[in-house]
């Protein structure tokens, strides 16, 4: 498990990158790293919105929706986690039914 200090090192270098380049070729993994970073220091609306952002840039990336389940997860709202957790698993991230049925019932 990584330190605080490691995530938000990893919050501050995504942010670098996409103030100053906002074309980026893989901004959208430059966003769900922000995001995911952000997950993990409890910041559960601000990974959101990162995660929300990486999600708009490559609809198909099922990790971005697996980490925004865990962060809305994370602020009680099972419904919208287990929505994520459903577009995840049919991305092909098969542990997130599992997580359906463990936290969002």
């Amino acid at each position: 498990m990584m330190e605080a200090e490691n995530y938000s090192g990893a919050i501050a270098n995504c942010t670098h990158i996409i103030e100053s380049d906002p074309n980026f070729p893989i901004l959208n993994e430059v966003y769900g790293m922000r995001g995911d970073s952000k997950r993990m220091l409890k910041d559960y609306n601000g990974a959101i919105v990162d995660l929300t952002i990486a999600i708009r840039l490559c609809p198909k990336c099922s990790s971005n929706y697996y980490n925004r389940a865990l962060a809305k997860l994370g602020l009680g709202q099972k419904s919208a986690a287990s929505e994520d957790f459903g577009k995840a698993g049919d991305l092909g991230e098969n542990k997130a039914y599992e997580m359906i049925v463990k936290y969002c019932q």
